[in-house]
């Protein structure tokens, strides 16, 4: 992070020299962008990418005294001219080094830019956007996937029936990373900012609702579990806001199980469609651990060389020259680009220093676990969503454990 994010984290007037109304208009822009708009398909990009990257150019001083940046840099030169040389390179292979680079950008540009009250309302605005996409999904799944296709400007047709797209995505190409991030989304807003009860309960509810039509039983799980760390943690003293919390989290436990068992959802839902959805969790429930085991044991079994560990293959991960998906991004980022991105990329995202409660690490556990069982590197929208949400944690970690007096023991 910029030495002056760190001054902006402890003083918020203090915005790389911008106007606060300047920066509050590119931030809002940037982030509805991430949130809703479209690839820009001319440019195999988005708005937001371009601005940020604009940005970063505008403040290149402060982007090359970032160590970590540049390390990640030079580590992706060293295995992409590798893979040139060994197999060559295709757009795919680039595009998802891109990305990684991104999330780097996208949270060095949230870090100093950002405005916790705009992205609260933001974040609201986003969750009600995708209940509603979960309740047309719900009555009407092709007419949601029609949508979906125009909303996203993608070049094919989803195909209704599909195994990965039969399930509900919101905007994301993967059920998974949707899930996810709205549990990250939640338990942010839950930990850091202040709601009332009624907002409260419309926050937990309605992504107990996206989570649960995800089908992502991970995330599921992990949500109810982290909801249950969220109340011990913020409401010790409140014995009703308790109880009422525990009785829906208990409620949209009890709505899962039955979706899961239920034949009598045939006015909403064809039949035929319920049992697809069930076989795929069925199947992803019990087999789903054991066969990312095996997939991360082969991985590791074909990559084990001196130079991949050192420098990786270049932003793939091949069997035999076949590419195949890890299932880890941190397998990923070992296997792809050296051991050292791994650190650089933890050391970056999921540390906050050593005085951090560990009660603010509760909305990037999600992430975590994202990043760790199912990758996340070639999804936009998870990217840029995962560095917004971290972002904020730091921003807020920061704020909340610093005070002027202690500036010199953050920068630490």
């Amino acid at each position: 992070m910029y030495l002056d994010n760190k001054k902006a984290l402890i003083n918020p007037s203090f915005r790389l020299g911008s106007s606060k109304a300047t920066s509050t208009y590119l931030l809002v822009i940037c982030i509805v962008d991430v949130m809703f708009l479209p690839y820009i398909r001319l440019l195999s990009c988005s708005l937001a990418m371009i601005l940020v990257a604009l940005w970063h150019c505008k403040y290149a001083g402060r982007l090359l005294k970032n160590k970590s940046f540049l390390i990640l840099v030079f580590l992706m030169v060293v295995s992409l001219g590798y893979r040139l040389a060994t197999y060559g390179l295709n757009f795919q292979i680039v595009s998802r080094a891109i990305l990684i680079l991104y999330s780097f950008l996208f949270f060095l540009f949230f870090s100093a830019e950002i405005r916790l009250e705009v992205v609260k309302t933001l974040l609201a605005l986003y969750i009600a956007v995708a209940l509603g996409f979960a309740v047309l999904y719900m009555l009407s799944p092709s007419q949601y996937f029609s949508i979906r296709t125009y909303w996203t400007l993608s070049s094919t047709n989803i195909i209704f029936m599909d195994m990965m797209y039969s399930r509900f995505t919101f905007i994301y190409s993967d059920p998974n990373n949707a899930g996810y991030v709205f549990d990250a989304i939640l338990l942010y807003l839950l930990i850091f900012e202040k709601s009332s009860l009624i907002e409260t309960v419309f926050l937990v509810g309605s992504v107990s609702v996206i989570v649960m039509v995800t089908f992502s039983v991970g995330a599921f799980i992990l949500l109810l579990l982290l909801l249950m760390a969220t109340i011990y943690v913020k409401n010790k003293d409140n014995s009703f806001c308790l109880t009422l919390i525990t009785m829906l989290l208990l409620f949209a436990l009890v709505m899962f199980i039955l979706i899961m068992q239920t034949v009598n959802l045939q006015t909403a839902i064809r039949n035929d469609f319920i049992t697809t959805l069930l076989n795929r969790v069925s199947i992803n429930s019990g087999n789903q651990l054991g066969g990312r085991l095996a997939i991360w044991k082969d991985t590791v079994k074909n990559c084990t060389s001196l130079i991949n560990v050192l420098f990786g293959k270049g932003s793939t991960i091949d069997k035999f020259g076949v590419e195949y998906a890890p299932h880890n991004g941190f397998l990923y980022l070992f296997f792809s680009f050296g051991f050292v991105s791994v650190c650089v990329f933890t050391r970056q995202f999921f540390t906050m220093g050593k005085r951090t409660r560990l009660s603010n690490y509760i909305p990037i556990i999600p992430l975590f676990a994202a990043v760790f069982v199912n990758t996340g590197f070639s999804d936009y929208r998870f990217i840029s969503m995962f560095s917004l949400i971290v972002a904020c944690t730091h921003i807020n970690s920061y704020t909340k454990r610093c005070s002027p007096l202690q500036f010199r023991d953050c920068l630490a």
